[in-house]
């Protein structure tokens, strides 16, 4: 419930703070070895590499607030998975609407059968 609440806070920030300035991004920190996440019966898998590291959600954070990737407004990343390179590759201004975004609320009228 409070990632919803918080992926509703990022839309309503980039629905009424857009033309004011305000950029927000849902960014996820991935998973980053630490004692509890090792001692999670469902990382039992991981190993060397399969982590993500501190620097790779650092290095996220700061090109997100460079500027660089502005157009992600509003959109979900991941760090250890999301990269400076490989946003700009995706080029979110050809992503849909939708795309890395969590959609909470009603079905339009248009879209329900009747």
């Amino acid at each position: 419930m409070s990632k919803a609440a918080l992926f509703r806070i990022a839309d309503s920030v980039v629905h009424f703070g857009h033309d004011k300035g305000l950029r927000i991004y849902e960014m996820a920190p991935g998973v980053v070895e630490t004692e509890m996440t090792k001692s999670m019966p469902d990382h039992d898998f991981r190993g060397e590499g399969d982590w993500t590291s501190p620097k790779q959600v650092s290095d996220l954070a700061v090109t997100l607030a460079s500027g660089t990737l502005d157009a992600y407004t509003g959109r979900y990343v991941r760090a250890g998975a999301d990269s400076e390179e490989s946003l700009l590759a995706d080029n979110a201004a050809e992503l849909a609407d939708s795309a890395r975004r969590l959609v909470l609320g009603c079905v339009p009228r248009s879209s329900q059968s009747s």
